[in-house]
């Protein structure tokens, strides 16, 4: 039973403390542990080599022997990583530092695009508005230039032949 276990827990990536790797890690480290019908302290053993870097600091002080261990380290770990704040930022600067792709490669433009629906649904998902977080301008200024103009170009050519689209 105990490989069963285990095969699950290796499936989980290492988390070493990013805050826009966080959320993911946690929704499938819950699953884990959820699933997972053990003692706290195989619990515990399961999930401990699955948190590194930064984080592994974090919950160092925790001791398998306290009752409550599993659920200390998701609190410790929710208390630091969980904050709606540092993860838009995380997630605006990560996307602020995407080179602009080239207008000719197709892939570039997917892989922005895919990107930004990414950030978009992740900046939800924190609770914030990405048109609150003026998040529209960072995307603008991340598509190509040559872009932006036809489709500027087609906005007014659509204006003149429907006024409604005022």
């Amino acid at each position: 039973m105990d490989l069963v276990y285990a095969k699950r827990y290796e499936q989980l990536t290492v988390f070493t403390g990013s805050y826009t790797a966080y959320p993911d890690w946690r929704h499938q480290a819950k699953r884990c542990l959820d699933s997972d019908k053990r003692d706290s302290m195989d619990r515990f053993a399961s999930l401990i080599p699955r948190i590194g870097g930064g984080a592994a600091k974090k919950v160092e002080h925790i001791r398998s022997s306290d009752a409550k261990c599993v659920e200390e380290v998701m609190e410790v770990l929710d208390q630091w990583y969980l904050r709606r704040e540092e993860i838009k930022e995380a997630l605006k600067k990560a996307f602020r530092e995407r080179p602009v792709p080239d207008a000719t490669d197709p892939d570039a433009l997917y892989a922005l695009a895919s990107a930004a629906k990414t950030t978009i649904r992740s900046l939800t998902e924190s609770g914030r508005d990405p048109e609150l977080d003026s998040f529209g301008d960072v995307i603008r200024n991340k598509v190509p230039l040559a872009i932006h103009q036809r489709w500027q170009q087609e906005q007014r050519i659509a204006k003149k032949a429907d006024p409604s689209l005022k």
